[in-house]
């Protein structure tokens, strides 16, 4: 029977291609082990994967990168939430208004592919951290807007790993240490 390898039909019956499906729970290098094949003589093909291998290798992937920490931080970090009873600050609560700017930094288990991240509904595209080189290590800004009220929240996080493999995310897991309050009333007399 002919084969068809890299779009070149071979009727000569020296090459042969196999195809491997790739199930869900493959991960790590392909390895070839063994060939079973007669010639037209019914002699047995021999196969020493010392001498004979390939020039590339496959590794598979089918584990999905993950967020696993994030962190909110402002511009302007004089401002905070007091406590009503006590007038000191919560260290864990940040206040914005309309024009500064919040940044979420996130980490992923693994190196991703051009993330974007939802901030307040309007997606962003995320940024290397500095001096990051591992593709692990990102944030997004968000400059307030005079609309925007209550907390800063964050969802939809959108990457892939190399292989094709979306990013998954947490939030009951994975929270910020911080919140970040907008606050765009004037305070009244």
């Amino acid at each position: 029977t002919p084969q068809v390898i890299d779009n070149v039909t071979d009727t000569t019956g020296f090459k042969w291609q196999a195809v491997y499906d790739l199930g869900m729970t493959d991960n790590g290098p392909l390895i070839i082990s063994d060939f079973s094949a007669k010639d037209a003589a019914g002699n047995l093909i021999t196969y020493d994967n010392n001498t004979v291998t390939s020039v590339k290798s496959v590794t598979m992937d089918t584990i999905q990168p993950a967020v696993i920490s994030v962190e909110l931080s402002t511009d302007n970090l004089s401002k905070v939430v007091l406590d009503n009873q006590s007038g000191n600050p919560f260290s864990s609560q940040l206040l914005v208004r309309f024009g500064e700017n919040v940044t979420l930094s996130f980490d992923t288990d693994e190196l991703v592919l051009n993330p974007r991240v939802s901030i307040n509904g309007y997606e962003l595209d995320a940024t290397s951290k500095s001096g990051d080189n591992t593709g692990t290590r990102w944030e997004a800004s968000y400059t307030v807007k005079d609309n925007d009220s209550d907390l800063i929240h964050f969802s939809d996080f959108k990457a892939e790993d190399p292989a094709g493999n979306y990013i998954t995310f947490d939030q009951n897991a994975v929270p910020s240490s911080k919140s970040v309050t907008v606050d765009n009333s004037r305070p009244l007399v």
